[in-house]
């Protein structure tokens, strides 16, 4: 059953399904466009999954039409705080949470929309989806973090042209090129992501998380440099004296489901 609250004046709704953290994006008039308001939400949630010990795993979405127009125009016209790399929507994409997060995409995700959903770890883009980073087109660059998770999401010269022509990439091709997990029917992304979620968490919480933290290494450090490899195998050595690796091994020997605990 969904235990369900709200953050920052319903900004963002925040369901509580079993393990799993469903973040809901809650700006339809404006398409989910990112204020500080909705931004601080969104920290606040980022929080709670960080520090749950009953949450493995949280999904990321918007009600109404879209999942995220990208910044608020107005806001930022009022002078919002929303660009800043210390307080504003960058601190989002670099957030540091060891917990597994998906974006359910549906409608358009523009901009910081589309950064948003290329920060999580994995996407679920439903059909009729589009993701872009029109920034040239503006005057500006995506210098948030869009344009750095691009040339990692997809090859060089499909990143080249998503960036340099600022048109929209469909959710069919964000699939096709790697930088979506799942093409599902228009209407199932939020469940289909629930579901993927419900199955990362479904493993021991802790080698999850050590495992999120050594593709994260993999990525800033190179998969062949020493000091990867180092992380990798020190991450190894610490999860194996864990309370959740004995229990994989008692419950393997036992021909039972494991019951994790976390620690």
């Amino acid at each position: 059953m969904a235990e369900s609250a709200a953050a920052d004046d319903d900004a963002v709704l925040l369901d509580r399904c079993g393990h799993v953290l469903v973040i809901t994006l809650n700006r339809p008039a404006v398409l989910n466009a990112l204020d500080q308001r909705l931004i601080d939400g969104l920290l606040a949630a980022y929080e709670l999954l960080a520090g749950d010990a009953e949450l493995r795993a949280g999904v990321i979405a918007g009600a109404g039409r879209a999942f995220c127009a990208g910044l608020d125009r107005a806001s930022i016209a009022a002078g919002s705080s929303a660009v800043s790399p210390e307080t504003g929507y960058p601190r989002l994409l670099r957030h540091p949470i060891r917990k597994p997060l998906i974006a359910a995409v549906h409608g358009v995700a523009v901009g910081a929309g589309a950064s948003l959903a290329m920060s999580c770890d994995l996407i679920v883009a439903e059909r009729g989806s589009s993701f872009s980073l029109p920034e040239v087109a503006l005057g500006i660059v995506a210098g948030g973090g869009g344009a750095l998770m691009a040339s990692e999401l997809l090859p060089p010269k499909i990143a080249a042209e998503f960036l340099l022509t600022g048109d929209r990439l469909s959710g069919e091709d964000a699939v096709r090129w790697g930088m979506a997990n799942r093409l599902v029917d228009a209407g199932q992304g939020r469940a289909t992501a629930i579901g993927l979620a419900e199955r990362l968490a479904s493993n021991a919480p802790v080698a999850v998380q050590a495992t999120k933290g050594i593709l994260a290494a993999a990525r800033e450090l190179g998969p062949s440099s020493d000091e990867a490899w180092r992380f990798s195998t020190a991450e190894m050595a610490r999860v194996l004296r864990t309370e959740d690796a004995a229990e994989g091994v008692a419950a393997m020997r036992d021909r039972r489901r494991p019951e994790w605990t976390g620690r």
